[in-house]
Parts: C-alpha cells; structure tokens; sequence
C-alpha cells in the first residue's frame, strides 16, 4: 500500500490518549472509499514519557503480523510533530462490553469457545514468530463487522527467545513467574488465555479481590495460585483452564512439547474446526448490529482533549524507522 496521509478524510473520533487520538478516516482517492482507523501519536508526548523505544518496537512487531485475528497495520506515516499508524477499522468494539453488560456477566460456552478459538489461533501465530503478546485482556480484544475477535494493542509485544525480566501486563491477568520476577517467556500468554477463558464464561477473573479490588491481593492470589471455579461451568473447559493457570512454567499447558496444539487438541475444542475457523466459515454466536462500513456506535464517545505542541522540535531521529 502506497497511500498518501492527505488523501485521508478524518470522518469521527474513535478514541484520545496520553499520547493522541484514534479516528475513523476515508480514503477518498480511492474508487471504493474504503474506511481504516487512524491512530496519531505526538512525538512530544511519547518523548516525555520515555516511550520512544516502545513507540518503535510496537510498529516493528505489528509489521511483522499478518493474520485474520490479527489488527492490520497497513502503513505509517510520519512528520515533525507526529506519527501515524493506519490500522484496521473493527466495528464491533471490544470484547470487554461482550462480556459484561448492563444485564449479564460472561457469555454461554458456546460463545467463549468461539472467540478463544480465535485468539488461540492468533497467539499461535505470533509465538511461531517467537513474539509473546504479553497484554491479554478483554479490553485488547475488538469484535469485527461479523463478530469475530481480533487482537490489539501490541505495546507489550516482544520477541523472546530466552527470558525476559521485564514487568508488563494488567495484574489480574499477570503470570507467578511474571509476579515474582523470575523471568519469563511466551508461556505467560498460556497463563493469560486461561485467565480469559475463564473470565469469558465466569464473568469475572479467578484472582480477582471483588470485596476491596487490593492489587496486592490479587498477585498474592496469582502467586498461590489456588482457583476456584463457579458451579455449572463447563467441565471439559475446567480441565483445560487448570492445565493454563498451572504455576509451573515447564508443565503448564502450551509449553510443553506440543505447544499451541495441545490447547487446541483440549477436550473442550472437540467440537470446534479451527480450520473452519480460520477460513471464517462458523457462524458467529453474535454480529453487531451495523447500519453500514462508518458505523462507529460500539465505541464509547470521547470528548476530543487533544492538544497538540506545534513548537515542539526534536532533531534526534529517534523515530527514523517508522
């Protein structure tokens, strides 16, 4: 793709953050006008944050993946103030607002079973790349227009071949050896996908501290690692969730010698194809309703406090592989 910024139509604004804004653009040179998210990043923000490092390697992973359960990045574009990400628009919003809802917590098996096929089947994908993904959560997950999941937000991403001693991830879903600082591999996203699953049809995470949501009752809760599972849920899915959320590393489902296979060969995926999976012929458990390519609804609205520093100068060239 060999797109020019100024030949985008900025329609809506999707999103804002520390570091910019995510909006929902129009290719107008195009015959078929198709639409993408915009994400737009401010060099002086990243710089203040010290996430030019960050920045960079969140850019290089995602040129590196290419897979239908995968956000595309199609092209990035730079100038002296700012960078730009041109992405996939996936309208259904997040998996998150699919699992909680004003009526219910958590979705039928059937459902759960859907979308961690999906997710599964991505993560595969990228630990064959030997990147580990190292941010799962309901919230990093988006429902595209025929409600199948798709993986964001790849700030944490990381190609490890041996261990990585870095701190990363959202405390209820972090890994014991994550907690303990041991050092860690691809393994944890095992851990992670057990925790999601479960949350999926518990409507709530195993670790969590409902009573007074103490972070340091969560890791103690991780680092214990004793899981208790709600009454009615799905056995075949219990016996795979307690071979993710296994304390020891070696011996944790994934990670041993059949790796990504072995979670997919689990009793509770039997009576799911991944190959129809992956050629999107199930039909998903729940479509958003969309009333056509610009329909944004399934995003919260944000008011747009974006403020940009047009003096701002930087003449490092940190950003020259972008």
């Amino acid at each position: 793709m060999d797109l020019k910024i100024d030949q985008l139509k900025e329609l809506a604004l999707l999103g804002s953050g520390t570091f910019g804004r995510v909006t929902l653009v129009q290719d107008n040179a195009a015959k078929e006008k198709p639409v993408y998210a915009l994400k737009t990043m401010l060099k002086s923000e990243i710089v203040a944050h010290k996430q030019q490092a960050n920045v960079i390697n969140e850019r290089n992973i995602m040129a590196q993946l290419n897979h239908t359960f995968i956000l595309r990045l199609y092209q990035t574009f730079k100038d002296p103030r700012k960078l730009h990400m041109l992405l996939d628009f996936v309208q259904g919003g997040e998996l998150f607002s699919v699992l909680h809802t004003a009526k219910s917590d958590g979705v039928p098996d059937a459902q759960a079973k859907f979308y961690a096929a999906g997710i599964i089947l991505a993560l595969g994908y990228m630990h064959d790349k030997e990147i580990a993904y190292r941010d799962m959560k309901p919230e990093n997950c988006l429902v595209d227009k025929m409600g199948y999941p798709k993986l964001i937000d790849f700030g944490f991403a990381k190609v490890i071949n041996g261990k990585s001693f870095t701190l990363c991830g959202t405390p209820e879903y972090l890994a014991p050896e994550l907690v303990l600082g041991r050092g860690h591999n691809k393994a944890v996203d095992y851990w992670a996908f057990g925790i999601l699953v479960y949350e999926m049809q518990a409507g709530y995470s195993p670790f969590c501290d409902p009573m007074s949501g103490d972070q340091n009752v969560i890791l103690k809760n991780i680092v214990n690692a004793r899981c208790a599972y709600p009454p009615g849920y799905n056995k075949d899915c219990q016996q795979m969730c307690a071979g993710l959320l296994t304390r020891e590393v070696q011996s944790r489902l994934g990670n041993r010698k059949d790796g990504v296979d072995e979670i997919m060969m689990s009793k509770w995926f039997s009576s799911l194809s991944f190959d129809d999976m992956m050629k999107r012929k199930i039909k998903a458990p729940w479509v958003p309703k969309l009333k056509g390519d610009q329909d944004f609804s399934n995003f919260v609205p944000y008011e747009d406090d974006h403020v940009e520093d047009k003096s701002y100068v930087d003449r490092s060239n940190w950003d020259a592989e972008f």
